[in-house]
């Protein structure tokens, strides 16, 4: 056991090995405020990590947790007093992840990409990436099921693609916000799984700022799927869509504003639409 503030404040510290001890558990706040740490090296026993691990951590430019047997990447696992000057541009999560917690990686503004195939079922949490805006692809799979709470990516103003991939049903959102709200860049949106899908309120901004969206793919083929207000309100610029075939309920406001869109299939499945849907 690390516990609990162990190099809080070692402000000179810049490297350390722990990749030969037995640690098992990283606590809460472990490196809090090592704002020279640029060098982490973790065991293959570490199975546990406390809230805030690397808060303020802003010469980390690196963070490997491949060879460890890590679950769950913490709450604000690299947040900061000061967002914009943490460093950390790569991220290296191990396939046994089940769960990345909320503002994991909060405003870590210089990584530029996430890409993550588990094993099992992944849950990204609310706020996990947020703001972090050089982030200019995502790429997800997950060989069970997958959720993306509120605002997973939200405010990552450089993304330009994301493609999901899961083996079992899905979860975007919730009623009170889309996981990628504010997202202005993206063009393309792909979805596959065998499963059903459940979707919130709207797939990017609820606002109905989607002005890039030209291809969205929800290829969602099992019973029961269901779609919340605003799908894809305001893509201008929005050509093609794709629904789930199991589609039973779609939200209002579905395709508001979609002026480039020509032709919509709904599928035969499909029960409730929602007014002012185009």
């Amino acid at each position: 056991l690390v516990d609990d503030y162990a190099f809080g404040d070692c402000y000179r510290l810049a490297a350390i090995d722990l990749s030969h001890t037995q640690v098992t558990t990283l606590g809460s706040n472990a490196f809090y405020d090592c704002t020279a740490l640029a060098s982490v090296s973790l065991p293959a026993t570490l199975t546990m990590m406390g809230s805030y691990t690397f808060f303020c951590c802003e010469t980390l430019t690196e963070l490997d947790l491949t060879g460890t047997g890590v679950t769950e990447v913490p709450f604000g696992m690299c947040n900061g007093w000061q967002p914009d000057r943490m460093q950390l541009t790569t991220v290296r999560l191990p396939a046994t992840i089940t769960k990345i917690g909320s503002q994991a990686f909060y405003c870590c503004t210089n990584l530029t990409e996430f890409s993550l195939n588990v094993r099992g079922s992944l849950t990204i949490g609310s706020r996990a990436f947020y703001d972090c805006d050089k982030i200019s692809s995502v790429n997800i799979s997950a060989q069970r099921g997958l959720t993306l709470e509120d605002n997973a990516f939200g405010a990552c103003n450089e993304i330009t693609d994301i493609t999901l991939s899961a083996k079992d049903d899905v979860v975007l959102g919730s009623s009170y916000g889309s996981p990628c709200t504010s997202c202005d860049k993206i063009e393309t949106f792909t979805l596959h799984t065998p499963g059903k899908l459940t979707a919130g309120i709207a797939l990017l901004s609820p606002g109905g700022s989607n002005e890039t969206l030209t291809t969205v793919v929800l290829d969602a083929k099992g019973a029961g799927s269901t779609i919340g207000p605003a799908l894809v309100y305001g893509a201008t610029k929005l050509t093609s869509i794709t629904l789930p075939a199991g589609l039973v309920s779609l939200g209002e406001r579905a395709f508001r504003d979609c002026e480039s869109l020509t032709s919509i299939d709904l599928p035969s499945t499909l029960t409730s639409l929602g007014t002012a849907t185009t």
